[in-house]
């Protein structure tokens, strides 16, 4: 078998380096006492294992949110207590590679079990996976261990695992539409598990990842939000996925709104985000909101507001699962058909050839689970 050279600090849990996903046994320096290294624990029950591991990825974000009670359950996956005493949902779901992937990650002991030489436990694996030997690298490209059994599974490229996550939006709306009955709202948090993004600046999540794809199921998902916690380049943190769009469809529609002086439309003269807001709304699930104020107006979708000054200097404001202003209200409906064709086509063609770029990464409360 062909040997495949791997940087050092290739852990069990799985790295990506040129294109390739593996699990490389552990190397031990010798002469360690590894006793410690392996404690007798019972085994976790399969459910006892995801409710665990679905609380850590909650508290990736929640941990220190104004949360005053959390209760674990089915569709959604916890329920939660906002101090405001109104209770909400959260789904949590996590996306890897393929079934292969999360079986190696989930199946206690079966990543062992093939570097031991032991067969597959799924036919789909034998042509996803293979099982070969190593070389671990040190920085400066020196063998540090020779040899070592790994498991070696080909990464798909990042615009693959941008429709998986799309893919995966649009089953959990199918199976959380109906859920909502004794809770305000249901946000959507996936942990990602493929790893493509760790040499991804943040600035470039949109141009790259963001794929129109995603964009749609994204627009199309009843969720109040939905959270993409991953590893970047920068920094493990989390992106508000419907944040990010309300963000770059304000920018898009601005910049033709602008170009055709498109507000001598409107007579009287209408607040430039209440137009925005109407026609954001024919395009989206979910409820978009406006509010004009003393000191600017803002239009409100998914959990995040988007403010103008009176001095026109701009702010994202985030509501974290609260009430939103009393003074906010629907857009008028009929001022999108006012724009006409001519904008339409002409924001159209913008969305093809132009970018949005923002570092749009809040941090987690602690390490990638």
């Amino acid at each position: 078998m062909r040997v495949h050279r791997v940087p050092v600090g290739a852990g069990a849990r799985g790295a990506c380096f040129r294109g390739a996903v593996f699990w490389a046994q552990r190397v031990l320096p010798r002469n360690r006492d590894t006793s410690i290294l392996s404690p007798e624990i019972p085994p976790l029950k399969h459910a006892d294992a995801k409710k665990i591991r679905e609380r850590r990825i909650l508290d990736l974000v929640y941990v220190d949110r104004q949360i005053d009670k959390v209760v674990a359950s089915e569709r959604p996956d916890f329920k939660l207590r906002h101090r405001s005493g109104r209770w909400f949902g959260v789904e949590i779901a996590e996306l890897y590679h393929s079934e292969t992937t999360a079986r190696l990650e989930r199946i206690s002991g079966y990543r062992e079990e093939l570097l031991s030489g032991r067969g597959f436990r799924h036919k789909e694996d034998v042509d996803r996976i293979k099982v070969g030997k190593v070389d671990i690298l040190n920085d400066r490209r020196e063998i540090v261990y020779s040899q070592v059994a790994a498991i070696i599974h080909d990464a798909p490229p990042v615009a693959e695992c941008a429709r998986s996550l799309a893919a995966l939006i649009c089953a959990k709306t199918g199976k959380l539409e109906n859920s909502l009955a004794t809770l305000s709202h249901i946000n959507l948090l996936i942990c990602d598990r493929t790893n493509v993004l760790s040499t991804m600046p943040k600035e470039e999540f949109f141009r790259l990842y963001y794929v129109a794809e995603l964009r749609a199921a994204v627009a199309a998902a009843p969720f109040r939000e939905v959270l993409f916690v991953a590893k970047m380049r920068d920094a493990t943190g989390f992106v508000p996925l419907k944040t990010l769009l309300l963000m770059a469809e304000v920018y898009f529609f601005n910049a033709i709104y602008t170009a055709m002086e498109s507000r001598g439309i409107f007579a009287p003269p209408r607040a430039e985000l209440e137009v925005f807001g109407s026609y954001f709304a024919g395009r989206v699930k979910g409820p978009v909101l406006f509010r004009e104020a003393a000191d600017g107006t803002e239009v409100i979708y998914g959990d995040s507001g988007f403010f103008v000054a009176q001095d026109r200097s701009i702010f994202v404001r985030t509501y974290q699962d609260g009430f939103f202003p009393d003074d906010a209200r629907a857009p008028d409906a009929s001022l999108a058909g006012r724009l006409g064709s001519d904008f339409m086509g002409r924001l159209a063609e913008l969305h093809a050839s132009n970018t949005f770029v923002t570092p749009l990464l809040f941090p987690t409360k602690s390490a990638h689970p």
